[in-house]
């Protein structure tokens, strides 16, 4: 972290870039926890940014902890978007804490400056799942919610001091599953690190920011003149304070923000990409300056064509898929209106046919006549001697079952001949007429007609119940 600050110190942009895919997650994941609003903790981290920029020599020659400013001045800068008053009050906490973190040792409060940051992210998730509800709603109200020790005394009913050990509890809790799951750490904390004072409780809770009342001017007064000890039991506290700001959900900013930050660090930042950074001096391109005016980047603005482009090929795929099923329905309704036709056609061939046939001269004529099993039923065979088709009506019989049909059988020379299978349906009602081929017209050589009820398409002779039969007759 340090060294990227002081390349940034140069004005190196690469370096900045850096340090923001770097820290810029985790920075906006823990403003976004406090705020609870994502333009908020977009605007926030976007001053804090700028504000690193224009300080990079300065935090670059802090003796504190970088990170652990950084993570104090966005959480103050939450809290105070986050509720109007109190602001002041907080502000000189924060300076107050500043003071007293000049005496934080090198190689402890200051790990989290050279660290991997995801790896710390990792842990202290971790450990904060070790810790348990009770001490984790203590840490959150206080840290996260800003809430001084006077209101979570009144928010849990209990007394401040409880209060004060109930923090203290939890950071030491936290700071104890913190190094034992970090290979490499200091000293891991023991028992005795979380023996009862009134300096732990003081420290834990100020390092939160919920001491509050006369025991933080007592703490304040007391701090002054710490000693080696008490240093090392603030710089631990402090440290597993920080790694608060590390459990929060990690939150992913919108990708806007990393341009909208470069171009407030430096407007020329967007026409360096293409160029590479080193170049980062280097004036925009002189067709760049609209984009610019218009508050874009040219990456922004290819990005913007692209989803245009993606958006326009998006609705002409959906106008020719409309267009497709327009024709489809249409190439359905053309079919329909053709079967339609074709029907007329048929049904008017099937009339002139009946008529040819019943305005002959000589006509046969056979009486067809329900049989023992079916009484009720009746009708008549017609035909053109020498045709090969014939009129049928029938009255009286019922619809065939499900499987079986009725079928005209014609007896020539004393044998069964199949006339052709008949699809009567709705002859109960009103009678029924239909054109039927005939296989025989010489009624000299025709014995008899019969019409059965079948189920087996394949039969050569009746094989089921006979329905009507009849003679010839002049």
């Amino acid at each position: 972290m340090k060294e990227l600050l002081q390349r940034m110190a140069k004005r190196e942009v690469k370096a900045f870039e850096v340090f923001y895919d770097r820290y810029g997650k985790a920075f906006y994941s823990f403003a976004f926890c406090i705020c609870k609003n994502k333009s908020e903790a977009e605007s926030l981290i976007g001053d804090t940014f700028r504000s690193i920029w224009e300080n990079a020599d300065a935090l670059a020659n802090s003796k504190t902890s970088i990170f652990g400013t950084l993570i104090s001045q966005i959480r103050y800068a939450a809290l105070d978007r986050l509720r109007s008053r109190g602001f002041g009050n907080r502000r000189q906490d924060f300076a107050e804490m500043e003071e007293t973190d000049v005496f934080c040792e090198e190689n402890s409060t200051r790990r989290l400056d050279s660290v991997i940051l995801s790896e710390r992210v990792a842990a202290a998730t971790r450990a904060w799942g070790r810790l348990s509800q009770e001490e984790r709603d203590f840490l959150e109200g206080a840290y996260f919610q800003g809430m001084p020790q006077s209101q979570l005394s009144e928010r849990f009913g209990l007394p401040p001091a409880v209060v004060r050990s109930r923090l203290r509890i939890g950071l030491y809790n936290l700071l104890k599953a913190l190094r034992e799951s970090i290979p490499g750490e200091s000293v891991p904390i023991t028992t005795s690190d979380f023996a009862k004072d009134s300096f732990r409780e003081w420290a834990a809770a100020f390092v939160v920011g919920a001491l509050d009342g006369s025991e933080l001017e007592q703490f304040q007064s007391r701090i002054k003149d710490a000693g080696n000890a008490e240093k090392r039991i603030y710089n631990d506290l402090l440290e597993s304070c920080w790694y608060l700001s590390l459990v929060t959900p990690q939150e992913w900013p919108s990708p806007r923000l990393k341009q909208t930050i470069l171009l407030k660090v430096r407007p020329d930042a967007g026409a360096v990409r293409e160029g590479g950074w080193e170049g980062a001096r280097a004036k925009p391109p002189p067709h760049h300056a609209l984009l610019y005016a218009l508050g874009l980047t040219p990456a922004g603005f290819n990005r913007f064509l692209a989803a245009f482009f993606f958006l326009s090929t998006l609705c002409l795929a959906a106008y020719v898929y409309f267009l497709r099923e327009q024709m489809y329905g249409n190439w359905g309704v053309m079919a329909q209106q053709r079967q339609m036709l074709v029907s007329l056609r048929e049904g008017v061939e099937s009339r002139d046919s009946m008529l040819t046939i019943l305005h002959s001269k000589r006509l046969e004529a056979v009486v067809l006549e329900g049989t023992s099993q079916h009484r009720q039923g009746y009708g008549r065979l017609m035909w053109k001697p020498g045709s090969q088709e014939g009129l049928l009506m029938v009255h009286r019989l019922p619809d065939p079952p499900e499987g079986q049909f009725f079928r005209l059988w014609i007896f020539r020379d004393n044998l069964p001949v199949n006339g052709g299978d008949l699809s009567l349906r709705g002859t109960w009602e009103k009678p029924g007429i239909y054109r039927i081929p005939l296989v025989e017209s010489d009624r000299r050589r025709i014995n008899a007609f019969a019409i059965t009820l079948e189920s087996d398409p394949n039969a050569t002779a009746p094989g089921g119940p006979t329905y009507l039969m009849g003679n010839p007759l002049l």
